[in-house]
């Protein structure tokens, strides 16, 4: 995901800085970063290094990594946060800013010790909801399905105007979210309930949301899931009908999950299903179905060693 922004950010006339590491690094440096979209392939020549404070003060970071290395990463990230730098999170699941203005709460489970929110504060965060899809061939190198829908919105009072345009400019379909937290959770809703399953099945999105897979486990992990966003306030902005048909939508598609256990990498457990369990219990919603899938998945992560 980050290559692909940072492909069509330059693209639009963006000035991008690029932070990687290893073979991705070298890669890009040698010979730029080169993105296959739409049937076009498109080569960015743009600053890279695995240092941040090589990059300096941006006028927005996007966050394009996985939930389990955020924590890690967060205090690297701060040469690059100035005072009006937008945060966006183009990430799976919930954010360490959820709750944003909202009575100082926080969720535990993303942020334990509260060292991501010191490194980034969450009054300059800025969520950024992807329908869209990307692969990595060989590194530096991105493979881009056919989505192009962005949805930003901010928990605090940032102006997203300019980088709206440098969305658009780089060919989005942008949405501006006046209610991003009912956007991330509508995203979490299909991505808590296909990712846990695909993990334990290895099955593809098609057969989990078939009437002969497992689509009544799904319709009920996401009934637990609207559950707890009602009992905060957030009203579902997709019926749980025309999520499944989205799912359904993307075929023989392989979730975040799954390809995080097929290429050994840490799952992303806690945004995606503890951070549920988490709210749910403070709020009185039972979450029986989460909290069986969780202990399932991470189960299965301890044993493959992926913790």
């Amino acid at each position: 995901m980050g290559g692909m922004i940072a492909a069509l950010l330059a693209r639009g006339g963006a000035e991008v800085s690029g932070l990687a590491r290893g073979a991705t690094l070298e890669a890009v440096r040698s010979r730029g970063l080169i993105l296959d979209f739409k049937g076009e392939r498109h080569e960015a020549r743009i600053a890279v290094d695995d240092n941040p404070a090589a990059l300096g003060v941006q006028d927005a970071v996007i966050i394009a990594v996985k939930e389990p290395a955020l924590a890690g990463l967060a205090p690297s990230l701060t040469p690059m946060i100035g005072p009006e730098t937008a945060i966006v999170t183009a990430m799976n699941g919930l954010s360490w800013w959820f709750f944003h203005g909202l009575g100082g709460r926080r969720i535990a489970c993303l942020d334990p010790k509260g060292e991501i929110e010191a490194a980034l504060p969450s009054r300059q965060a800025v969520g950024a909801v992807l329908h869209l899809w990307a692969t990595v061939p060989e590194p530096g190198h991105i493979d881009a399905g056919p989505g192009d829908r962005v949805i930003l919105g901010s928990p605090g009072a940032m102006d997203l105007s300019r980088l709206a345009a440098a969305f658009e400019a780089g060919g989005f379909q942008v949405q501006r979210s006046d209610d991003i937290r009912a956007e991330v959770w509508s995203k979490l809703l299909g991505n808590l309930s296909g990712n846990p399953i695909s993990a334990v099945t290895g099955a593809t999105l098609d057969r989990i949301l078939s009437p002969d897979g497992t689509l009544d486990a799904a319709m009920a992990l996401m009934a637990e899931t609207t559950a707890v966003g009602r009992a905060i306030g957030i009203e579902p902005v997709i019926s749980l009908e025309a999520r499944v048909e989205l799912g359904r939508s993307l075929g023989a598609f392989k979730t975040s999950m799954l390809q995080d256990f097929e290429n050994e990498k840490p799952p992303e457990i806690a945004a995606l299903l503890t951070c549920v369990s988490e709210i749910g219990r403070a709020e009185g919603v039972p979450t029986p179905l989460i909290d069986a899938m969780r202990a399932i998945v991470t189960l299965r992560a301890e044993t493959a060693g992926l913790l």
